[in-house]
């Protein structure tokens, strides 16, 4: 039973997968090229403990990018130390994390950011830091039909993967890389790439929480690449295949350790998950971001399941209209009995003319349909979701 849930949960993400790859195969060409994310690092606080944060950082178009922010606590005591993300012109809540530092320590810190917070200001509290403690920082955004990639490891380790250098100006990839132990511990902060690559490194040698995240970004929809294999593979990525790069309701690739075929790897595609954050305040300023990374209306439901309030209002108000002073006028011209003919027959006109432009404008046709499958994996103790909606065109 569990293998047949599974057969079907590949079939619906392939045949998913090649939708996205025709209507992208129209708008971009083959991945050939690339360019390196030029980070930079400021200052956030000083004192005992000073702390940073990388800016300039490329932003992905979904999902959630990582936030580095490195603490150094060598001079400084045992603490606890709040970090916090604001949005700038208040839209959206604050990201925060307590982090607790032991006297000496130096530590990365990752925030998951949502992908449509470019700009903000960082904030370091703690007893350590005594100087400035607040700094500005801005991300860059990653316009079709490049596309960000995240890459655990040098810069180095990457171009020697590839096997040619970068581009100069501008490239189909735009690489973030980051160090090994720097990786990012939570889902969130991979869903936002539709590719991770990590070109040297073992998978073995990162650490448990590191592997779990990485195993549950490509089990749900994600695309992972080893360049190196490694031991213990088959534990620590549960749903491995030997003869497909299938891997649960994404895509896991194992070498080649140099030189890889770019079009293969990096097809266009995007993961399945793509997690956004319940609604907030910035959703209802008068200058609002949508998903085309551009000001304009945030729409979260398709037009067809959106109801027409500004109508239904109208003819509402005309009801109470004539339910009102209508009913008074009538009182008076025909005597309170007229009313129990006309209030109920009001009302009737109403209903009727609520439904009446509901089958005008709607119809009785389907708009949107929406399909789910649950996968089971026992040996993990959890579940895979997948959904698709499709709406019909208009």
């Amino acid at each position: 039973m569990v293998n047949a849930v599974l057969l079907a949960a590949l079939l619906l993400t392939e045949g998913t997968s090649k939708i996205r790859r025709s209507d992208a195969a129209s708008t971009t060409s083959p991945t050939r090229t690339y360019v390196f994310a030029q980070t930079q690092r400021v200052e956030v606080g000083g004192g005992r403990t000073r702390v940073s944060a990388e800016t300039n950082v490329p932003t992905p178009r979904r999902g959630y990018f990582p936030l580095r922010v490195f603490v150094d606590n060598t001079t400084g005591p045992g603490q606890t130390l709040k970090l916090s993300f604001h949005p700038s012109n208040g839209m959206g809540r604050p990201i925060s994390k307590s982090v607790e530092l032991r006297e000496g320590e130096r530590r990365t810190v990752v925030l998951p950011v949502p992908y449509l917070f470019r700009y903000g200001s960082l904030k370091a509290r703690g007893p350590g830091i005594t100087e400035k403690g607040e700094t500005h920082v801005y991300f860059n955004s990653t316009y079709a039909p490049q596309r960000p990639v995240l890459a655990i490891g040098t810069t180095t380790e990457f171009e020697s993967w590839v096997g040619h250098p970068p581009a100069h100006t501008g490239g189909d990839l735009n690489v973030y890389s980051i160090p090994p132990e720097d990786a990012p511990t939570e889902l969130a902060a991979y869903s936002g790439y539709d590719t991770v690559v990590i070109p040297a490194l073992g998978f073995e040698a990162l650490d448990e929480a590191q592997r779990r995240a990485l195993e549950s970004y490509a089990a749900t929809g994600g695309t992972l690449v080893l360049a190196k294999g490694g031991r213990g593979l088959a534990a620590a990525l549960p749903l491995i295949k030997v003869d497909h790069e299938d891997y649960g309701l994404g895509r896991l690739l194992l070498g080649p350790d140099r030189e890889p075929d770019l079009p293969s790897v990096f097809r266009a595609s995007e993961p399945l998950v793509g997690p956004r954050a319940s609604p907030a305040a910035w959703q209802r300023n008068s200058y609002r971001y949508n998903d085309r990374n551009s000001y304009g209306a945030f729409v979260a439901l398709l037009p067809q399941a959106t109801a027409p309030i500004g109508r239904f209002l109208l003819i509402i108000g005309l009801f109470t209209l004539a339910i009102g002073p209508g009913s008074i006028w009538v009182a008076r011209r025909r005597g309170p009995a007229a009313l129990l003919l006309t209030i109920p027959g009001t009302a009737f006109v109403t209903c009727s003319a609520i439904i009446g432009y509901s089958l005008i404008q709607d119809g009785f046709t389907v708009h949107a349909a929406t399909h789910g499958l649950t996968v089971l994996d026992s040996k993990q103790h959890r579940a895979l979701q997948v959904g698709l909606t499709g709406r019909r065109a208009r």
